[in-house]
C-alpha cells in the first residue's frame, strides 16, 4: 500500500532504515532505494525515477537517517489521506512562505507545525511540538523533506523540478508549494519520526533558498 522512495548513500543506514519499517509500518509496502552514492542524481532526479517505479498509491519520501516510533504508522497514514482528501503530509511545516526567502521552520513559533524527535551527535534527544490550535492535523504550505508522503496522483501531477534543483536543497519547499496551489498539505501529529541531522545554513543552501523563491516570485506570499 505504501512505496518507500529513499535517495541513500550510506549502507548502513539505509539497512537499518529497512529493519526499522518491517518493524513498524503494518501494511504491504516496497522499498525503492536509489544507491545515490553510485549514480550521483539530485535529489529531485533521485525521487522522481524512485517515484516512477512505485507500485503503491501511497508515497513516502524519507531521509535514509529516520526512525519510526510509532507503530502501525502505514494505517495512521493511509488513515488521514482517507478522511481529509490530503494530497501532502508531514510532520514539520509551515503556514507561509514569504516574498524573501524561507526556510519550512520560520522564527515565528505559531506560525510553525511540527511532532518530531531530533537526536543530536552527542546523543541526546530533543523532542519538537507545535501545535497551537490543538488540531488533529494542521494545514501547512510547506513540508520538510525529512518525511514527505504523497499520493502518487499528486506527485504525477507536480513531480519534484529536477528541471532547476540540481542539488539537495530546495525540492521540499517547491513539491509542497505546487501541491499547496491544488489542495491540501498538512501536518501530523500522532507519526513520531526521530532524525539524526540537522540542516546546515551553507552557501548552497542559501543559494537555493534565493533560487527557489525567484521561481516562485509571482506567487509570493502563500499563506494557509
Amino acid at each position: 500500500m505504501i512505496s518507500i522512495i529513499v535517495c541513500s548513500v550510506r549502507e548502513a543506514l539505509r539497512d537499518a532504515l529497512r529493519s526499522n519499517v518491517a518493524e513498524t509500518i503494518g501494511v504491504p509496502y516496497e522499498f525503492i532505494i536509489i544507491e545515490n552514492e553510485k549514480t550521483y542524481y539530485s535529489i529531485s532526479q533521485a525521487y522522481n525515477i524512485g517515484a516512477s517505479q512505485a507500485q503503491y498509491p501511497y508515497l513516502c519520501f524519507v531521509h535514509e537517517d529516520i526512525v519510526f516510533h510509532t507503530r502501525n504508522w502505514g494505517n495512521v497514514l493511509i488513515g488521514h489521506f482517507k478522511e481529509t482528501d490530503a494530497r501532502l503530509i508531514g510532520i514539520l511545516g509551515t503556514l507561509i512562505k514569504t516574498k524573501a526567502h524561507s526556510s519550512v521552520h520560520i522564527p515565528f513559533p505559531n506560525l510553525n507545525r511540527h511532532y518530531q524527535l531530533q537526536r543530536y551527535e552527542n546523543n541526546e534527544l530533543d523532542f519538537f511540538f507545535d501545535n497551537p490550535r490543538h488540531e488533529k492535523q494542521s494545514e501547512v504550505c510547506m513540508l520538510d523533506g525529512l518525511f514527505i508522503a504523497s499520493t502518487k496522483k499528486a506527485w504525477e501531477e507536480t513531480r519534484f523540478s529536477d528541471d532547476y534543483l540540481k542539488g539537495f536543497h530546495g525540492y521540499d519547499i517547491d513539491f509542497s508549494l505546487k501541491n499547496f496551489l491544488k489542495g491540501k498539505v498538512l501536518v501530523v501529529y500522532d507519526i513520531l519520526i526521530e532524525h539524526s541531522s540537522l540542516g546546515t545554513f551553507s552557501k548552497s543552501w542559501i543559494d537555493t533558498q534565493l533560487l527557489v523563491t525567484k521561481r516562485w516570485r509571482k506567487r509570493l506570499p502563500l499563506a494557509v
